[in-house]
């Protein structure tokens, strides 16, 4: 069993599909995206930072700010929103070809 969805920007521009799975692995339709894989909130630590590494490293410094609730960081050109994960229960931007968890 697996979750699918679609991921869309603040201006309803639509930028990907995806597929979530039980392990915690997402991938999607775009090439551009890779695959991550998202810690479950029952893991040790240990376990979440050598799994999940792609999806946990420390970003460069942005500037945040927090819009109706959503966290918005500043590119450079424009406020990019962060996407939340439900079935994560996490917030994740997408950054310099690497998707993050923020917070």
């Amino acid at each position: 069993m697996h979750v699918s969805g679609v991921i869309y920007t603040k201006s309803q521009n639509r930028l990907t599909s995806f597929h979530a799975y039980p392990n915690g692995l997402v991938k999607f339709s775009k090439s551009r995206y890779e695959e991550v894989l998202v810690p479950s909130g029952d893991q040790s630590s240990s376990s979440q930072s050598a799994q999940a590494a792609p999806a946990t490293q420390t970003a460069p410094s942005l500037t945040w700010r927090v819009e109706n609730n959503v966290p918005e960081y500043w590119d450079g050109a424009q406020w990019v929103a962060a996407q939340y994960f439900h079935e994560h229960g996490k917030w994740m931007y997408y950054y310099g070809n690497q998707w993050y968890v923020y917070g």
